[in-house]
Order: structure tokens, then sequence, then C-alpha cells
């Protein structure tokens, strides 16, 4: 039961990891679509507005517009699906009617499942427990034993 409950505490972690990373992906996206809106078309209007006499055309003043020098929208969205598809390995499945046994696992096939499947086991070793627990009290408190 401890091996389970430190491996469940570490795939547990984990995940928290993904998901922080999720939300650091998705807040950096808003940024950049706020700077694209906001910040960087300001910056060019008060170029052009502050240099009225410099005699640009639009299409001059075109190439002064400021820009990401890469795709940030594809590297932002390759990224956010790599994670969500770690969180879903890690996660693993939304519901687990039962727990496969997971007794003959080695250690790093017990890491590598989905913290569902684990808690799925953590909750039937408990019941186990505490069956046990139950029939030792049981037999503890019956005649016989007295």
């Amino acid at each position: 039961m401890a091996a389970l409950t430190e491996v469940l505490q570490a795939r547990v972690t984990e995940l928290e990891t993904v998901e922080r990373r999720l939300t650091e992906l998705h807040s950096l996206e808003s940024r950049v679509d706020s700077l694209r809106r906001v910040v960087l078309l300001r910056t060019f209007e008060e170029l052009r507005s502050g240099h009225p006499r410099a005699g640009l055309t639009d299409a001059d003043w075109d190439a002064f517009r400021l820009q990401f020098s890469g795709d940030v929208d594809r590297i932002i969205a390759d990224a956010v699906r790599r994670s969500e598809q770690a969180r879903t390995t890690i996660a693993g499945p939304n519901s687990v009617a039962t727990s496969p046994m997971l007794d003959g696992l080695s250690p790093e096939e017990l890491a590598a499942q989905p913290v569902a499947i684990l808690r799925a086991e953590q909750k039937r070793l408990q019941a186990l427990i505490g069956l046990d627990q139950q029939r030792a009290s049981s037999v503890a408190s019956s005649p016989r034993c007295k």
C-alpha cells in the first residue's frame, strides 16, 4: 500500500505539473493576442503619427508593422496539444468501474499507470484493509478468543 501511495503521489505531481504548464500556455496565448491587438499596433501607430512628414507611402509604413519573428501561434498550439495528450495519458480514464489487479507489476510498470487506475487500486486496497480490520476485530471479540 505504501508503494502504491508513493507512486500515486508522484503521478499526481506529474499531472499537476502538466496542468500548470497548460495554464501557463493559455496565459501566454492570451498575452500574445493582447500584444498583437494593442501594444504592437499602438507602437506602429505612434511611429507613424509621430513622423507625419517622413514622406513614406502606406506600403512603406507597412514595413514598420511590428510582429513576432516566427509562427508563435503554431508553437503555442503544438505545446498545448502535447500537454493535453500528456494530461490525458497521466490522468487516465474519467471513471474506472473496477481496479485492475496491480499486485504483480514491477515498480516501473506501476509508475507508468494513470492516476485514475492508481486511485482505483488504492480504493480497492483500502477496502481490503478495512475488511481485514473488521475480521480481526470480529475474531478478537468472538467468545472463542476470550
